[in-house]
Formats: structure tokens, C-alpha cells, sequence
């Protein structure tokens, strides 16, 4: 079913059926479903109340309860029902149904007395299923009503004529999917509105003999699927296409005609169109494709995954895009003629992988709208990569984009090139080398990276995670650690290599780096920054604050530590036996060169 709501079905009491028969509600005979007979034959009379068989003068109710299936032909005046219902054959004037229910109708007629205008109705909320051929509605004169929460699928049928001499208004969904031609038959004098939904779905076919009112949606699907609206279209009108929403999907073919020999020129500002696939269409009068003579664009015009090269003709000599024109996938759109977007307009295009890609061929291109770029791949988790679109043309540039705007990964920004009506689309910086994880004996390490964009320059914002989340700039000024240290940097925004250095602990810490354009921010991966002394203790970390011998120093190497290595090591002390006769810890208990040779290293190292 099509909608979930929760309110109780109103057609119960008395099953809110208010239809305007030949034959007076008061003559009418309800027949209420119990089940109290066998609970499963609907030609038992104690399975209603009151006991009877339900006949063509019957209004009849089926409660909520269990599914029910009725192999007879029945004919009955009305149906209402709050369960799900399956018949072979079933003649009726209306079905109502509640928020649960389905009816499922191998074949199916609906009636209206041909003597008097009078109604057929569709309403309540939930499916009616048609399986089979047949004609589903006859009529020579009267209304045929599909409510808004009503499904209506023709699903196994060879051919579906819908006819009505008054005429037919859906606001619910019609949806055609079996093979064959269906038909809605009605003479001139007769039309189909529709609000709701016409879907027509491969390998149906839909033919709409009687003039269409479209305000709805009129969707076609699959290859070799059409739906043509041969009866004329009420909405378009000296060639503008005034209001409704018309799908064109993988290759199907949707046919507006008329009796005009005016192409399509206007897309008025209620209308949208959305044709889909390379081979998809919409066909106008003359058989013209919708935008092959399009002069004023003001509601909606997308193509997705179209031609290479869509190309415009304008009568008048220029195309102006008020509304929204979008080519999602397509890499040119070719002008005869002038190309205006005043500020009211948005000129979307979905960047294929493999640009850059020119994506306006124009005389003269005055834009004062929106553009709006979108990165289009079918490999989403690659990285993303630098692309441009351009605006070309012979007299030169004409006007600016007002405002720019991204997906998310890309912000753009428009530049121009004097010469011409040249717009590079500005990529935000890539990454194509990250900041690699360090552990290092000391306190001073580099990190860097390798970032590029279509236009420079670059700036790189190095920064540190002092606490969960919590990201702090780096700089020439020390940044405040947790174990009470500090972290120095060196270096400038302009390069994309960064020193820094540990003071007063050690430990491990996180960092990262924001990579700045005119177009945006690109952030890099985390990398961590490891400090370690070597084991047991520091070679050159000596003493403490005072100058005091300590078992493992202080946690900092300096002066203090140099002036008692010297005094130690002149007097042949302890202090000054770090390494053993190859240079490692522990001491040999000998003071000498390899002792003097190692704390220099270790001193300038810091560690």
C-alpha cells in the first residue's frame, strides 16, 4: 500500500460512501459480512447480516478480519471493505477501502448508469490489484474517481481499456506494469485529470485517447515502454508546457501531442521534467524533443546520464534558464544562439570522473544565477580528484555567476579568463600523500605531506589533539600539553612540512594538518608524533632542575646536564659511565671515550 496512517478507516460508519447513483441510497440494501455460516462462501446467506446473498441492489461491508477469496462472478451495486479480498470477476460501482485493505480482481467492471452523470468512486486508503483483460471501466457517461491514498495496479493484463464519457480524475496512483496496450477510450468531449500518478512500467504500453489535464506525475520506464497522450495535452498550450511532472526513465518514450504545429518553447515555471537514460525521451508536437526548441526555461529541466551533446535550437535565438536546468552526467550543452541566466536562475552539472569538460557551447552567455557543481562517480570510495568545467563562446565574457555552491566535497569558485567566456571551476585541494605516524628517541620530529589543486596557492594548518576532539593550532607559540609539557613548531603556512618539538614529558600524541584554498578546507589523515627516551633512562638526561644526580633526570635535557657530564667525566665519576665498550647501556664501570662520544649524541639528539 501506498501511505501509513493512523486514523480509523471513516468509511464504516456508516462507511462514509456518499455516491450519486441512478438508484436512491434509500433503495439500496446493505449487506454486512459476518462469517457466522462457513466464514469462507460468499453465496451462503447466514455469511451476512442481515441473512441474505448480496445481489446487483447491494452496498456491501466487509469488516477487518481475515483474507477472503470468492471464486464466483459477482455483481454487486458497492463495495466497502477493511480486509484484504480477492474475486475471479467482480462488477461493481465503487470500491471503498479501509487503511489495511486490498482487493485483488481477476476481471473487473466497473458501471455507471449511462442514463445520468453519476459517479464511480475509488477511495479510502490501499490497493485495488486488476489481473486479467478486460474492459475496466464502461461508461458512456458520468465520473470515474480514484481517491489520494488508492493504488490501482494492472499487473497480469493483455490490454486494459479504461472508458469514460465524462471523466476520469486520479488523485491516487495508476500503475500499469503487463505486457500489452492499455487504453483510456473517451470521446473529445471527455478528459483524464490527473493530480496523482500514472506510472507505466516495461513491457506495459499506455495510449490516452482523451485529452490529458496533467498536474500530476506521468512516469514511463524501460526500454520499449511508451505513454502517449494522443488525445492532446490540455496544459500545453501554444507551446508552453505549463504544469505536471513528466519521467522519461531507462529508455522509454513519453509523447506529448497535440494538434498544434508549435514545438515546445516555454517550460513554465509548475512544470518538471526529468528524462533519464541515454536513449530516453520526451517528444513534443512535430515528434521534436522537449529541449530541442526550448527558448524560455522557468520550472524544471534535468537530464541524467543523457547524450554527450545536448543540443538546444531556439526560435528566437536565445535560451534563458529562470528556473533550474541540471545535466547530471552530460558533458555539453550546445547553443544555437544566445544563453541568458538572469539571477532568479541555477545551471546545476554533475561533474563526470573523467573531466574536465566544457559544459556550455553559447553565441553569448549572460549568467547571473546560481551554479551549482556535483562530483558524479561510480567508485565512491576512491579518492576524490581535481576537476574543471568550462563556459565557452566567441564574443567575449558576459556577466558573472552571483553565488557558487559544492557537494560537500568540492566548494568551487569561479575565475575568468579575459579572452574569452572561459569559467574554471576551482577543485579544493587532494591529498595524495599523508602525514605518516613517527616514533622517534628525542622530542623533535618533521612531518609532511603532499597536496595539490587546480590553482594555487596552498596553505597548511598544522594541529595537535591536546584532549578528546580537541584540536589546537600549532605555531611559534608552545601549545600546552596534558602531562604539563609543551609542543613547539617551526615552519610557515606556506610549506607543507612542519618541525616539531616535545619539551617536558614524553609520550604520544596526535596530530594533523588543514589544507586551505579559495575553494574550501581538506583535512589529512591523523597521524601520531611518538618521544621516547632509551631504556632504563635518557643518556644525556642526568640530572634534575637543582643539578642534583637523578635516577632518570627530569624529563628535559640541558645545560644542567651538560655542566654535570663534563665535571663527572673530568673526574672520572659515575655519573659520566653511560654506555658499556660498544656504545650501549648500561655502563662497563669505565669512564672514557665511548662515555663522551654517546652523551654527545644523545645531547644533541635531546634525549
Amino acid at each position: 500500500m501506498l501511505h501509513s496512517r493512523t486514523h480509523i478507516w471513516p468509511l464504516l460508519v456508516p462507511f462514509g460512501l456518499s455516491l450519486a447513483f441512478g438508484v436512491a441510497a434509500a433503495n439500496a440494501q446493505t449487506a454486512t459480512w459476518t462469517g457466522a455460516a462457513d466464514g469462507t462462501t460468499f453465496g451462503n446467506a447466514n455469511n451476512w447480516s442481515p441473512i441474505g446473498v448480496p445481489n446487483v441492489g447491494s452496498d456491501v461491508i466487509f469488516p477487518a478480519g481475515p483474507a477472503l477469496t470468492f471464486s464466483s462472478g459477482l455483481t454487486l451495486r458497492t463495495l466497502a471493505s477493511a480486509r484484504q479480498l480477492s474475486f475471479t470477476t467482480l462488477t461493481t460501482r465503487s470500491i471503498a477501502l479501509s487503511e489495511t485493505a486490498a482487493v485483488t480482481i481477476s476481471g473487473l467492471t466497473l458501471d455507471v448508469d449511462p442514463s445520468s452523470s453519476n459517479t464511480v468512486i475509488f477511495s479510502g486508503i490501499g490497493t485495488v490489484s486488476v489481473r486479467g483483460g478486460g474492459i475496466f471501466l464502461d461508461a458512456s457517461s458520468g465520473t470515474f474517481n480514484i481517491g489520494s491514498g488508492i493504488e490501482v495496479r494492472f499487473l497480469n493484463s493483455t490490454g486494459v481499456n479504461i472508458q469514460s464519457g465524462g471523466a476520469l480524475n486520479n488523485a491516487g496512483t495508476i500503475t500499469f506494469t503487463a505486457s500489452g496496450v492499455h487504453t483510456f477510450i473517451g470521446p473529445l468531449s471527455s478528459i483524464v485529470n490527473n493530480t496523482g500518478a500514472i506510472s507505466v512500467t516495461a513491457p506495459a504500453q499506455l495510449q490516452i485517447n482523451t485529452p490529458l489535464n496533467n498536474t500530476g506525475l506521468l512516469r514511463a520506464s524501460g526500454t520499449g515502454t511508451f505513454a502517449r497522450a494522443t488525445g492532446g495535452l490540455s496544459n500545453l498550450v501554444a507551446g508552453a508546457l505549463n504544469s505536471g511532472t513528466y519521467e522519461s526513465l531507462d529508455g522509454a518514450v513519453i509523447e506529448l501531442f497535440t494538434s498544434s504545429t508549435t514545438a515546445i518553447r516555454t517550460i513554465g515555471a509548475n512544470a518538471r521534467v526529468l528524462i533519464s537514460g541515454p536513449n530516453s525521451r520526451i517528444l513534443g508536437p512535430l515528434s521534436r524533443q522537449i529541449h530541442a526548441s526550448l527558448e524560455q526555461l522557468s520550472g524544471i529541466l534535468t537530464y541524467s546520464g543523457g547524450p554527450p551533446t545536448l543540443a538546444v535550437a531556439p526560435v528566437s535565438g536565445t535560451f534563458t534558464n529562470s528556473g533550474a536546468l541540471q545535466l547530471l552526467g552530460a558533458t555539453q550543452l550546445s547553443i544555437t544562439g544566445n544563453y541568458v541566466q538572469p539571477a532568479s536562475g541555477r545551471y546545476r552539472l554533475g561533474v563526470p570522473l573523467t573531466g574536465p569538460t566544457p559544459f556550455i557551447s553559447a553565441t553569448t552567455a549572460a549568467v547571473a544565477g546560481t551554479f551549482e557543481a556535483s562530483y558524479l562517480s561510480s567508485s565512491p570510495g576512491q579518492p576524490y580528484r581535481s576537476f574543471m568545467a568550462i563556459l565557452t563562446g566567441s564574443n567575449g565574457r558576459s556577466g558573472t555567476f552571483a553565488s557558487v555552491l559544492g557537494d560537500g566535497f568540492y566548494t568551487p569558485e569561479i575565475r575568468y579568463n579575459p579572452s574569452s567566456i572561459n569559467f574554471e571551476l576551482l577543485s579544493c585541494p587532494s591529498i595524495s600523500q599523508q602525514p605518516l605516524n613517527s616514533t622517534v628517541c628525542g622530542r623533535t620530529h618533521t612531518f609532511s605531506l603532499v597536496a595539490s589543486a587546480n590553482r594555487s596557492p596552498l596553505q597548511y594548518q598544522w594541529q595537535v589533539e591536546t584532549n578528546a576532539g580537541t584540536w589546537v593550532n600549532l605555531g611559534f607559540f608552545p601549545v600546552r600539553l596534558p602531562c604539563g609539557g609543551d609542543l613547539f613548531a617551526g615552519g610557515s603556512q606556506s610549506s607543507p612540512a612542519i618541525s616539531v618539538t616535545l619539551n617536558g614529558c614524553i609520550g604520544t600524541y596526535a596530530v594533523r594538518c588543514l589544507v586551505i584554498n579559495a575553494c574550501g578546507t581538506t583535512i589529512s589523515d591523523i597521524a601520531t608524533f611518538t618521544a621516547t627516551l632509551p631504556s632504563p633512562c635518557g643518556f644525556a638526561d642526568l640530572v634534575d632542575g637543582s643539578g642534583n644526580p637523578a635516577s632518570c633526570g627530569d624529563g628535559s635535557v640541558d645545560g644542567n646536564d651538560f655542566t654535570a657530564f663534563l665535571n663527572a667525566f673530568g673526574s672520572g665519576g659515575s655519573l659520566a659511565d653511560v654506555v658499556g665498550g660498544e656504545g650501549n647501556p648500561p655502563g662497563d664501570g669505565s669512564v672514557d671515550g665511548n662515555d663522551f662520544m654517546a652523551f654527545l649524541n644523545a645531547f644533541s639528539a635531546g634525549c
